[in-house]
């Protein structure tokens, strides 16, 4: 799975990293390993510590995707700025960039 995977990540070039949701159909195996690799770990406080670290660099990750950058604020105001352009049943295409 994991040689499938690498042609997924070389077919995706750089917007494998800026799109996290590449990622998911790997998750599950990636999950398995690392559980196995933590059960093989004899001292139990040592396998803790693990899983707070994970966990902690896990959310610390993540952090940035609940913060609205301040280049990007604009865009919530976007929907405001095209309901006065037209009605709600109009099909309007925006080009914003990264954010589909």
């Amino acid at each position: 799975m994991t040689l499938c995977f690498a042609v997924v990540v070389l077919k995706a070039g750089e917007t494998f990293y800026k799109h996290d949701y590449y990622v998911i159909p790997y998750v599950p195996l990636m999950a398995l390993v690392a559980g196995y690799g933590l059960s093989l770990l004899r001292r139990r406080w040592l396998r803790t510590a693990l899983l707070v670290v994970f966990a902690l660099e896990n959310i610390l990750n993540q952090y940035p995707q609940f913060v609205i950058r301040t280049h990007r604020k604009p865009l919530l105001a976007l929907e405001q700025q095209l309901d006065q352009l037209g009605s709600s049943g109009d099909l309007i295409c925006v080009n914003s960039g990264q954010d589909p």
